[in-house]
């Protein structure tokens, strides 16, 4: 049977709403027919209302508090071949904004309608003054709506207020809610994480560039910093000094104003900095998303997507290059977005500050400059004449040029000569050591072209990848039949070229790599674009009458179940997300592949042998100095001290990470009293021997 109930109040004369009222028995009898057909669809419409939560909308519509239209859910009614009961709620919204008064509507009525589906009535901030008509009407197959954000809005008006329920549910409000946290996850985990391999350098190649631009602007904070730290590098004569270190200046300036200059709370700092700049990533990735998916939805799925990336997560903590650059280039590819939709000069400051930043990183942040200008130079004709493209385009290479020289001071003595040797550094980078590649360990120099994508399809979540290879492909099958037309095939073409590009270079210019794919981790966002991309192509599948469509619901239901496993996982194996690998056994990672490579268990290793070991001094032989030297400087100061480095078999402790040594060690080592795993993979290893005591761990000692 096919039929509709449709409510139309109206605040018109009061005789009209009598005789609707009068009528109501009417309106009882009909609603109970359909809530018969309802309850036979009731679990189906709970899992859609639960998953809609979860800020996922395939319908692609636009809600935010201007629209005027609200399609309050869509159900399919498909039992024994039933005919389809179609009903429609449309809200006529006064002004085009989600705030109505409580007065005019009697939600007791309205719930007769929607409350089996919802479960609650209608609450005051949906009721209108206005004339209204309710229908309900069922869905096409679709698992996601804005039904169910008005059924988590009826939840929430039974808690909270009317006025702060609407304020909750304004997209920006949620967004803002989500980022902030995030930065509380941030704030309460900051501090379990261990030192990184590179840490100590960077932290320095900091120092050295802001105790030389203090030179020169301000040389009382220079003559400052030279009594609180040890005797500072000079600039010229640092290693690492054509290394952008605009983030690492921040963190050591902010070091040295907030901290009592001891180096535990200072690189607990670092870790906080850091991971403030992976959120603020977070934050451009849901912009670019929304701009290109057209749906604040989609947008925050894919920051979303990101934190929920192990390896990201964890090196979001500690990595001041890899992941600060990505952070960085992704907030310039927003910037651009953002310059796009109103080209002013001083939008045009904005981003080419934002290029600059990335660019202080690494170089590759001058990829953004060419999108850039084919963006500025393509502009409509009538509004941008010739003569003011080329105005704004001029402009933004003077500045992100000026705003590169100003935040390197490596590059100020000759600009042009100085940024072309960092540029030829970069595909020529000086690494002389081995890395373990499918079990045998294999100089940095030879690694051969398949390094980096076997390491980006290990480290991955699976679906995600599968999901970006099916968004890439239904992309590239579109081209070029028109989609440099509009704005969506021009950003997808974009989004191509910045994750295919880079790993193309890579493969054709033999760039050396090491330390899995962490140097090419910035095309990751685009990645992420393409997998929810791709998932918005199984949703429209799904919702389609395409043969297909239940292999697709399947597929997106299983795509989906993707983020709890992995959220699961990632807590299970804190603080060590950085040794996550997607579907390979653990027995096999070890065999075939890098591990801890950054030497972050060594921290907790250290703080096990202290813990279990009273005596005031410890000594402790390792393969490689720096990882124990690293982690001893974020330990407390009593116990840092307790700790001595003897690089012979005179140590009593032994402790290995595997880097370089992926197979068991000889008895001779001593007997294992310590392990620590990470999702099953051994990655570091505590032997026990007898020796006496040698000498105390410091940057001297260091072997460089």
């Amino acid at each position: 049977m096919t039929g509709s109930v449709a409510l139309v109040l109206t605040n018109g004369a009061s005789d009209e709403t009598n005789t609707i009222l009068d009528e109501r028995e009417t309106v009882l009898d009909a609603s109970e027919i359909v809530l018969d057909v309802s309850e036979m669809i009731l679990d189906t419409s709970e899992m859609i209302l639960d998953a809609s939560e979860m800020i996922l909308d395939a319908s692609e519509m636009i809600l935010d508090e201007r629209e005027t239209v609200l399609d309050v859910s869509e159900i399919k009614l498909d039992a024994s071949n039933a005919p389809v009961v179609k009903r429609k709620t449309v809200l006529d919204v006064p002004n085009g904004a989600l705030a109505f008064p409580d007065a005019a509507l009697d939600t007791s009525e309205t719930a007769l309608v929607l409350g089996k589906m919802a479960r609650w009535p209608v609450p005051g901030p949906f009721a209108a003054s206005g004339p209204v008509g309710f229908s309900i009407f069922g869905a096409k197959g679709r698992l996601f709506g804005p039904g169910a954000r008005l059924s988590f809005a009826c939840l929430l008006s039974r808690l909270l207020p009317p006025r702060f329920v609407r304020l909750l549910l304004r997209p920006s409000m949620l967004a803002g809610l989500g980022f902030g946290l995030l930065l509380a996850l941030g704030v309460l985990l900051h501090r379990d994480y261990g030192m990184s391999w590179d840490e100590e350098n960077n932290h320095r190649n900091g120092l050295v560039s802001l105790n030389y631009a203090a030179q020169q602007l301000a040389p009382d904070l220079a003559r400052r910093l030279a009594t609180s730290h040890s005797p500072i590098t000079d600039l010229r004569a640092f290693p690492d000094a054509d290394h952008g270190p605009v983030f690492e200046m921040a963190a050591a300036l902010l070091g040295y104003l907030l901290t009592d200059g001891d180096s535990r709370q200072v690189y607990f700092l670092r870790h906080l900095l850091v991971f403030f700049t992976f959120a603020l990533g977070c934050g451009a990735l849901g912009y670019i998303g929304w701009q290109r998916f057209q749906n604040w939805r989609w947008g925050l799925l894919c920051s979303l997507l990101l934190v929920h990336s192990p390896r990201f997560f964890a090196e979001a903590f500690y990595n001041g290059k890899d992941v600060v650059f990505m952070a960085l280039f992704t907030l310039a590819v927003a910037g651009l977005l953002w310059l796009r939709q109103r080209p002013t000069l001083g939008r045009v400051a904005g981003h080419a500050l934002l290029t600059a930043l990335a660019t202080d990183i690494r170089v590759q942040g001058l990829l953004v400059v060419l999108p850039t200008l084919v963006a500025l130079l393509a502009l409509p004709s009538p509004a941008y004449p010739g003569r003011r493209r080329l105005l704004l385009s001029a402009a933004y290479v003077a500045l992100t040029l000026a705003g590169t020289v100003a935040g390197w001071p490596y590059l100020w003595a000759t600009p042009p000569a100085e940024l072309w040797q960092a540029l030829h550094r970069l595909g020529s980078y000086p690494w002389p050591f081995t890395v373990l590649y499918w079990g045998r360990l294999v100089p940095a120099t030879q690694l051969p072209w398949h390094y980096i994508p076997v390491w980006l399809l290990i480290t991955t979540p699976v679906a995600y990848t599968a999901l970006a290879l099916l968004g890439l492909g239904r992309t590239l099958a579109g081209w070029p039949a028109g989609r440099l037309r509009t704005l969506a095939g021009r950003l997808d073409a974009w989004f191509a070229l910045w994750l295919l590009g880079p790993l193309l270079l890579i493969v054709v210019r033999h760039t050396v790599v090491y330390d899995g794919w962490r140097h090419l981790y910035f095309v990751y966002p685009a990645l992420l674009l393409f997998a929810v991309g791709g998932l918005r192509g199984l949703v429209g599948v799904a919702r389609g009458a395409h043969p297909a469509r239940w292999v697709a619901g399947a597929a997106m239901a299983a795509a989906l179940l993707e983020l709890p496993v992995t959220a699961l996982r990632m807590a299970r194996m804190h603080p060590f997300q950085q040794v996550y690998f997607s579907f390979l056994p653990a027995a096999t990672a070890e065999r075939l592949f890098e591990r801890d490579y950054w030497g972050l268990a060594y921290r907790q290793g250290l703080e096990w042998l202290l813990a279990h070991d009273a005596a005031p001094h410890l000594t402790i032989q390792v393969p490689w100095h720096y990882p124990l030297y690293n982690n001893s400087l974020i330990l407390p100061p009593e116990q840092r001290a307790r700790i001595r480095y003897e690089p012979s078999a005179r140590a009593r402790y032994f402790i290995t990470g595997y880097r370089w040594h992926p197979q068991s060690y000889l008895d001779s080592m001593g007997h294992e009293v310590h392990t620590i795993r990470a999702g099953g993979v051994r990655i570091l290893s505590v032997f026990e021997r007898t020796a006496p005591a040698a000498r105390p761990v410091g940057p001297a000692a260091a072997p460089r």
